[in-house]
């Protein structure tokens, strides 16, 4: 489950990565942490970088992204098991000790009556070895007790290891799409009582949805409601801007600050505009094309972004009729509706789901779009 290292390093995010690793190592604290920010803001370069430090403290580290692997609950709890003893038996020593002692392992948990477990020792061509788990359910309606089995193997792990186990979680939302598996009933109340049964194991999750992170983890009706340290990841300050825009295009200071000035301190759009810079371009140029050009690299990700949103829904004309609207200036009820042909009575339905994509946000009464980026997208490009 584990992806390609970000190709960039961070810039000015030492603060959450120390934050994180260090309320993380006391033994004797069990905090979590959720990360919230925008697509492409920088928060899974904070994960690795997270997950990099505490597998070097001796941490067993699980890494799951759930952008890139859609998980079924019994893959995710799949995955969860084999990472973890991956990590243990690297631990353990000799190979067929290892084996014998997380056999042991599964017999001590009465919760894994209903699994069969297939143990899979291998060896490379250094003389490292792992062990893969692959459990298959016998009853396969019983999911509850196969995601609450994932972390009762994580909390075995961490006693009789006597190391920290941490659960990174990418793109936890797709946490919340298991509600589709009606047999499995409400996650997030099936994740708190994980939580409050834990030993020593600890959680890190992030999430690109912004709207459905900040509802999840800082309101009070939520069930994870307190059991997260929140923390925002924001757009870079000017001076780190600057400084990511000339590591990677080695520009001029001039140019950077021009870069920053057109996309903010979004550390994706910058790398955009680096990579993509052309010698005969002025900065604007650039940006214009990337943004326009049917092969451009902006062009193609507000593409993305947007049929990742709006692509699944059967409302997705209506929507983007929304966008145009409030991007032309239309940005009041009266005046989308006016704009759209759309009935006011149903506006305000097709704007929350907006809202909840984080595409659109009030402001004073009207609606503006958040990304400067897709809003500009909307002003050049005709669909």
């Amino acid at each position: 489950m584990i992806v390609g290292k970000p190709s960039v390093e961070p810039v000015d995010r030492q603060q959450e990565i120390s934050e994180i690793v260090s309320g993380l190592s006391p033994s004797r604290r069990n905090v979590n942490y959720a990360l919230l920010g925008h697509r492409r803001i920088g928060k899974t370069t904070i994960l690795w970088k997270v997950r990099q430090e505490l597998s070097q403290l001796g941490f067993n580290v699980v890494y799951l992204d759930l952008s890139i692997y859609k998980l079924t609950p019994v893959e995710f709890a799949q995955a969860v098991m084999s990472q973890i003893t991956e990590n243990y038996a690297k631990d353990l020593g000799k190979l067929n000790k290892a084996t014998v002692t997380i056999a042991n392992l599964l017999r001590t948990l009465s919760k894994l009556r209903k699994l069969r477990f297939t143990l899979e020792p291998s060896v490379d061509e250094r003389g490292q070895f792992s062990i893969a788990m692959k459990p298959e359910l016998v009853e396969t309606e019983d999911l509850p007790k196969v995601i609450t089995l994932a972390f009762d193997y994580a909390n075995e792990v961490s006693k009789k290891s006597k190391r920290r186990v941490v659960i990174i979680i990418d793109e936890f939302p797709t946490i919340a799409e298991f509600t589709r598996y009606p047999k499995l009933g409400n996650i997030l109340e099936r994740f708190r009582s994980i939580l409050e049964n834990r030993a020593n194991v600890c959680y890190v999750v992030s999430g690109s949805r912004v709207h459905f992170m900040r509802e999840v983890f800082g309101s009070g009706d939520s069930p994870l409601f307190g059991h997260f340290v929140v923390r925002e990841v924001k757009e870079l300050a000017e001076n780190d801007a600057v400084e990511l825009y000339m590591k990677v295009h080695n520009a001029s200071a001039a140019e950077a600050k021009s870069a920053y000035a057109i996309v903010g301190g979004h550390p994706y759009y910058l790398i955009m505009l680096a990579e993509n810079r052309r010698p005969e371009e002025k900065i604007d140029q650039t940006y214009r094309r990337i943004l326009t050009s049917s092969t451009g690299a902006l062009y193609l990700y507000v593409n993305y972004i947007l049929k990742e949103d709006l692509g699944s829904s059967t409302k997705e004309t209506r929507l983007l009729k929304i966008l145009r609207a409030i991007t032309s200036g239309h940005n009041t009820v009266s005046a989308i509706s006016e704009s759209t042909h759309l009935k006011i009575t149903s506006l305000p339905y097709y704007i929350e789901e907006l809202e909840r994509y984080d595409l659109v946000r009030r402001s004073d009464g009207t609606y503006v779009l958040t990304d400067t980026v897709v809003k500009d997208y909307f002003a050049s490009n005709q669909l």
